[in-house]
């Protein structure tokens, strides 16, 4: 039953008939999803008591129920100051509806309260999986890094949804030290997943990892080998370079274009020739990458490939464009002097 939770939750206030028939009718509209119904009753019920916190609390968990967090919120504060002394946010995080505990889950994420974090924990093996997503969701919302312990853990969770939403709540924290936990999603059976650990390998490995991150290049993994050698190319590592190279051709259009991104973070100004024909990739965004890596490279023997791309009528605008732009930027690099004071050759 969906509000009979509010009721055991919070007995206390008038307890009069006329209350509890309120509380009742409102649950049966709330069972029957008639919530515009169920929250009137209550609504009316709640003006002629405005002291009983039955009411109060049952019109909450209605307002949880359906995501109204805003109001939720207003219910929350006025019984914050007329009720001191009791958690009813604490009580809806453990109501007997899922729903109602994904939505206090929510509000707690956007009030902001880390000191309320522990009060997520039960939640994180709930026995519903949005219940869950709901409360990693909240983790990474309070921004608390003291929430990344509790997040790794949502890591190992038999939903990949839950999963991935732990990963991308650990990269919204800057979790350095998840780095580890988050390399063994790099061979998650969902791709989803392993694109958010790959993202945040990617975003959070520091130089002090590069051993851990290296030890992928030697794997069988060949997303992972490209994770790492992506990573280990920020800090200019030039181990990732054979492993950058080789995925150039990878079936996988982001190994390519990430490949791409690698090498042209290391300046290798030897991979231009193979990053030249990414140029032609059956996928517009590799395309773009390689665009990108043409204009770091300094990559002046790209000017006939940069030329038939501006021109080509089939080709996306916005890369048309972009080829013009890297274009004319390698005819204004080729007349800057280098460094010894000669004009490099066009």
């Amino acid at each position: 039953m969906l509000l009979v939770g509010a009721l055991a939750l919070g007995a206390m206030g008038c307890g009069s008939s006329a209350s509890r028939k309120a509380i009742q009718a409102a649950e049966a509209f709330s069972e029957a999803r008639e919530y515009e119904n169920a929250l009137k009753t209550l609504n009316e019920a709640v003006a002629a008591h405005p002291k009983d916190a039955r009411l109060r609390e049952a019109r909450l968990a209605v307002l949880l129920e359906v995501e109204r967090l805003d109001l939720a919120r207003q219910e929350l504060a006025i019984l914050a100051r007329a009720f001191p002394k009791k958690h009813f946010l604490n009580s809806a995080l453990r109501h007997d509806d899922p729903r109602v505990r994904r939505g206090a889950a929510q509000l707690l994420g956007s009030l902001g309260d880390v000191s309320m974090a522990a009060a997520l924990v039960p939640l994180l093996e709930d026995s519903v999986v949005e219940v869950r997503r709901a409360a990693v969701a909240a983790l990474g919302n309070l921004r608390d890094r003291r929430s990344a312990q509790l997040l790794r853990v949502a890591l190992r969770d038999p939903s990949w949804n839950v999963r991935a939403d732990a990963a991308e709540a650990l990269v919204k924290l800057r979790d350095q030290e998840g780095v580890a936990r988050l390399i063994p999603l790099l061979s998650d059976e969902e791709s989803y997943v392993r694109f958010v650990a790959a993202r945040g390998v990617r975003e959070l490995a520091e130089p002090s990892q590069q051993e851990m991150l290296e030890e992928l290049l030697e794997g069988t993994n060949a997303f992972a080998r490209v994770v790492g050698a992506v990573a280990i190319a920020r800090f200019g590592n030039p181990h990732a370079v054979p492993v950058l190279r080789g995925a150039l051709d990878d079936k996988d259009w982001a190994v390519r274009r990430d490949a791409i991104s690698g090498l042209a973070a290391l300046d290798d100004r030897a991979s231009a020739p193979a990053i030249r024909k990414r140029l032609a990739d059956p996928e517009p965004r590799v395309r773009l990458e390689a665009l990108v890596a043409v204009r770091i490279l300094r990559d002046a023997d790209a000017r006939l490939d940069l030329e038939r791309m501006a021109l080509d009528a089939r080709e996306d605008r916005n890369l048309r464009h972009a080829a013009r732009l890297v274009l004319r930027d390698l005819t204004e690099l080729a007349k800057t002097p280098t460094k010894g004071g000669a004009t490099p050759a066009p």
